[in-house]
């Protein structure tokens, strides 16, 4: 402001009319200052104000995010379990199915679990189930 005032003081008037339209720059100028710093404030504010709901949204944003990401990500821990699962009965299948293709296996499975016996065999039932 000290330079402009300066300035000023080195332009002198011709006339009245130039001294008029002198005292109305004056004037306008600090009355433009006044307007400049104002709204210098007033964006400096506005700024502020815009960076923090910028912010505000960009933490919203990325936490129902990362909600997602943990519902998809348990999602994927039990699909896994359940694939694993799945696999460990189809080997288990797998390999009953290869048994039953045994007759020596099959004819071990009969006699235990349907209580088949062999003509002429005798079968004696201990209690405990056979353990001592």
């Amino acid at each position: 402001m000290a330079r402009q005032a300066d300035r000023q003081v080195n332009i002198r008037p011709l006339n009245e009319g130039g001294a008029r339209e002198l005292r109305f720059q004056s004037n306008l100028s600090q009355a433009q200052l006044t307007r400049n710093a104002k709204v210098h404030t007033f964006r400096r504010r506005f700024g502020w104000v815009l960076t923090l709901a910028i912010l505000i949204i960009g933490i919203v944003s990325v936490s129902s995010g990362m909600r997602g990401y943990d519902a998809i990500a348990s999602q994927v821990t039990t699909a896994n379990k359940t694939l694993a699962t799945a696999k460990a009965s189809g080997v288990k299948l797998k390999q009953q199915k290869k048994d039953l293709n045994d007759k020596t296996y099959l004819q071990n499975y009969v006699r235990e679990k349907l209580m088949y016996t062999k003509s002429g065999e005798v079968v004696f039932s201990l209690p405990n189930g056979g353990k001592s």
